[in-house]
């Protein structure tokens, strides 16, 4: 069989490819390879004991034709000893899967929040915040575990973000048990499409099904269920249940509506599921072109529209002002447009770029887009043209394609928002393993192949999966990573700063500026270094770079004028800032007493007392507001305002 014999040559050049990626990135220490790196950050012997144990379990598989018939039947004989629950997909054998699999995520779970946005997470969390215009029902969700899960983690004395953090985490573990039945579900779903020998027994479809759930669960992009701390965990898990109920669908097990519904939902998570509705479009075609068809993928349709309004009027409803639709509008002109030139510093046709992208894949994958293209590229043009699934597939997997083409490396800088494309390794999987197993297939060779795929795919990823839950790996590896525009050191910086280094602090934030001199969190951390030093004319310098490039952060601009104010420099410097934070919130009485004091230095005391008199309107039970009036008439009233009041108006 030729397609079997060409997929084997692609199964093999894959692991030599992974193996020499791996060797070639402890021996450069990660940086350009970062989708790689992980054992170089990992005892060096972990490297050569992986790739031994790889070795020793691929190499009977090897074996080809007749003449190898022997250890054929040795893997065969191997096979057949698996646990009849686990090779069955007995109920049981399910429920343990997902209980072991739940377990294992949270023992190995991440011991840090470096990447992705994670710690802003954390901190919303902990503050009780609920809403993300961008992933409405995620942020939903996440509030609701926080509240459910975070007093299990509350210690006296610790900071609340650390309880978030954990219950975050725990979320993360619970959808990873939730994502085995689903992964093996579709395992079975494409072992029953496998083009294969007349006469083929059932026990060969539930090896391969057993197998190609396994490569679905090993790829590098499940690292976001080993309690990684972000709001792509859940949206993840619903492109699993879309992927599924698709099958289903195509098989005619499932009317439309299914995946229209978990399309729907995915959507509500996370507004970038729109990527997905070409792969709808393509399934009401299929269905369209089956007998009595037509009006069944009507009606399904139809009622998906109404699903999908009825969930824009829903959350419309739960946060007032909040329009989805509108919001998915913004963010396509966004798109069309092109993403600010700030959050990259280089253009997408660049080799850079060309090298972020393929080392994002290599870490959400290894099949992943390898897999997919080669899927692609090596099936019988034929035959896709006249097969459902596979049309579906290459709707799934060529709408990723773009999409991860044109992400870019967002604000994060590509290695550290690797999880904002990590869903799409698990649609890149499955579109690949069904145009694959599409192809004719001898089912001692299917099995064996997606055995080695299996072991390819776990030799990257139990690694990744190990570092990340070191903190002291992760951190080692995170100081090597090529985030540009001074963004690796900013949060290196940041990171010695929140644990009051303040030596190695101000060398990483000053190593970010010589980077890039416009990076606001590196400038705008140095400014707050040096208002603890009492240094406020320099502290106002840094504040000031911040604030040129990110003019809508408040707290930026209220450091600025507290290190005018507090350095004894000119008022008039900080009053059209005040002035900007004012036409924002004029009924914020801390601000408007502000604003007072501001103008008491400026000499204009009719308008100091007039805002003294306001704050306290808007908030008569403040005793700091109270003593502020009196001030208005005293020679030294500015003076004694900042010494005496200032810090209390400014939350410092």
């Amino acid at each position: 069989m030729r397609a079997e014999k060409v997929f084997c040559r692609f199964l093999w050049a894959l692991l030599i490819a992974t193996v020499v990626l791996h060797a070639a990135a402890v021996a450069t220490r990660g940086g350009i390879l970062w989708g790689v790196d992980a054992y170089a950050f990992l005892p060096g012997p972990w490297l050569a004991a992986a790739i031994f144990v790889l070795i020793v379990l691929a190499w009977p598989a090897r074996a080809r034709g007749e003449e190898k018939a022997t250890a054929r039947r040795g893997i065969e004989r191997g096979k057949a000893a698996a646990p009849a629950p686990l090779v069955r997909f007995r109920a049981l054998g399910l429920v343990l899967a997902s209980v072991a699999f739940g377990a294992l995520c949270w023992v190995l779970r991440e011991g840090h929040t470096l990447l992705g946005d994670g710690n802003a997470l954390v901190r919303s969390m902990s503050r009780g915040e609920s809403f993300h215009p961008n992933e409405p029902l995620t942020f939903l969700l996440q509030h609701w575990i926080h509240g459910l899960a975070a007093p299990l983690f509350a210690r006296a004395g610790d900071d609340p973000a650390m309880a978030a953090r954990d219950a975050a985490a725990l979320g993360s573990a619970i959808a990873g048990a939730l994502l085995v039945p689903v992964a093996f579900a579709i395992g079975r779903e494409l072992a029953r499409s496998t083009n294969r020998e007349a006469g083929a027994t059932a026990t060969a479809d539930r090896l391969v099904a057993l197998f190609a759930g396994l490569v679905v669960l090993s790829q590098g992009g499940v690292e976001l269920f080993f309690g990684y701390v972000e709001d792509y965990t859940f949206y993840a898990l619903a492109l699993a249940f879309y992927l599924l109920a698709a099958l289903w669908t195509l098989r005619g097990r499932a009317p439309l509506l299914a995946p229209a519904a978990v399309l729907v939902l995915a959507f509500a998570l996370h507004f970038s599921a729109l990527v997905l509705a070409p792969s709808l479009v393509v399934l009401g075609v299929v269905g369209w072109t089956r007998p009595r068809g037509g009006r069944a993928v009507v009606r399904d349709l139809a009622a998906g529209a109404l699903l999908l309004v009825a969930a824009d009027l829903a959350l419309a409803r739960a946060f007032p002002g909040y329009h989805p639709a509108g919001r998915v509008l913004d963010l396509t002109r966004l798109v069309i447009r092109g993403a600010p030139s700030s959050l990259s510093d280089y253009p997408l046709l660049s080799w850079r770029h060309v090298l972020d992208f393929l080392n994002e894949q290599l870490l959400i994958g290894p099949a992943g887009l390898v897999l997919f293209v080669a899927a692609l590229a090596l099936a019988p043009p034929r035959r896709i043209a006249r097969d459902g699934l596979a049309w579906f597939a290459a709707a799934v997997g060529g709408a990723y394609l773009v999409v991860c083409w044109i992400a870019g490396e967002s604000n994060l800088g590509y290695a550290r928002n690797w999880d904002l494309l990590a869903p799409a390794g698990l649609a890149f999987t499955v579109a690949g393993l069904a145009l694959v197993l599409r192809s004719p297939w001898r089912p001692p060779e299917a099995r064996r192949w997606l055995f080695v795929l299996a072991l390819v795919s776990l030799f990257h990823t139990a690694p990744w999966i190990a570092v990340n839950h070191s903190f002291d790996r992760s951190f080692a590896r995170f100081q090597t990573l090529p985030l540009g525009l001074g963004r690796t050191e900013a949060v290196v910086g940041s990171w010695y700063a929140a644990h009051r280094d303040t030596s190695e602090a101000v060398r990483w934030f000053e190593r970010s500026l010589a980077v890039n001199p416009a990076n606001n969190i590196a400038a705008f951390s140095l400014g707050r270094i040096e208002m603890e030093r009492g240094r406020y004319p320099s502290a106002a310098r840094m504040f000031w770079v911040a604030l040129q490039t990110r003019p809508d952060k408040t707290e930026f601009r209220m450091s600025l004028i507290d290190a005018i104010v507090r350095g004894g420099g000119r008022p008039e410097w900080a009053r059209p800032h005040v002035d900007t934070l004012l036409a924002a919130a004029p009924r914020d009485p801390a601000l408007r007493a502000i604003s007072g004091v501001v103008w008491l230095g400026l000499g204009a005391r009719d308008s100091a007392a007039a805002d003294f008199a306001r704050a306290l309107e808007l908030a008569p039970d403040d005793s700091t507001l109270r003593a502020l009036p009196v001030l208005v008439d005293r020679p030294d009233g500015y003076r004694r305002a900042v010494r005496e009041r200032w810090p209390a108006l400014v939350g410092s």
